[in-house]
């Protein structure tokens, strides 16, 4: 991306998120920026729902995000690479591996276990977004969060985790279905697929990733499915908010 396409590209998102953030302050959001009357997905003991990961979903859902990252990491000659949620590692290894080979993937046992049985590369390691124990020690060119954080109760926590992972120079790209989109405008939960414990609206996701400290340098749609055009995805570029030196 140049300097003149990423400035014109700030500014014109500049101007749709003061409307954007008009709009939603005036019909009421809860916490996590979409709106309050927004019934959630948990189960009898208030928990997200589990999601179960497999190799053929995973070779196909977020594959244009991922094709996205891919031109990221070549653009700005990335070295090191964090996959937040990366699931069974298939696109990592399809995409991602051939142009970056430091690569650390996190997620559930069951997700590590066919990552360190079926890759010979990366570090894959098994932690819990809402519950960590994990302190990387390090921080990373470009963090990716792909269709992770509707699945979680609290998605600070997922925010908070990038922000330990990154430094002011991290290239961020999280992703999410844009519910509009997937549900229609009229739709205010709960989402029909039961592990989502809430999905945002393009002006909602904006505003809820923007007062969170993070700097947004592209929000735009994608394709859900490799090979399938329908563009319901929400895709988010960001770094974490510059602190001002005095």
């Amino acid at each position: 991306m140049s300097t003149n396409i990423l400035n014109k590209t700030l500014s014109s998102v500049n101007r749709v998120v003061t409307l954007c953030s008009l709009t939603l302050r005036s019909i009421g959001m809860n916490k996590y920026g979409i709106r309050k009357f927004y019934i959630c997905n948990v189960d009898s003991s208030g928990k997200a729902i589990p999601y179960v990961d497999s190799v053929e979903r995973a070779s196909t859902y977020q594959y244009s995000v991922y094709m996205y990252t891919k031109d990221l990491i070549i653009e700005h000659g990335l070295l090191h690479i964090l996959d937040i949620g990366c699931g069974t590692g298939v696109k990592l290894a399809e995409i991602i591996y051939p142009v970056c080979q430091d690569i650390t993937g996190i997620d559930a046992k069951h997700c590590i276990d066919m990552c360190k049985k079926q890759h010979p590369f990366g570090q894959w390691l098994t932690d819990d977004i809402e519950n960590s124990s994990l302190n990387l020690g390090k921080k990373f060119d470009l963090i990716i969060s792909s269709d992770v954080i509707e699945h979680l109760i609290n998605p600070d926590l997922l925010l908070a985790y990038i922000k330990r992972c990154a430094n002011e120079n991290t290239w961020i790209v999280i992703s999410t279905p844009e519910r509009d989109l997937v549900r229609g405008k009229r739709h205010f939960g709960p989402a029909p697929n039961k592990a989502h414990v809430r999905e945002w609206n393009k002006a909602e996701f904006y505003h809820y990733i923007d007062t969170s400290g993070f700097e947004i340098l592209d929000h735009f749609l994608a394709d859900s499915e490799k090979n399938v055009t329908d563009r319901p995805t929400q895709v988010v570029l960001c770094r974490i908010k510059k602190t001002p030196r005095h």
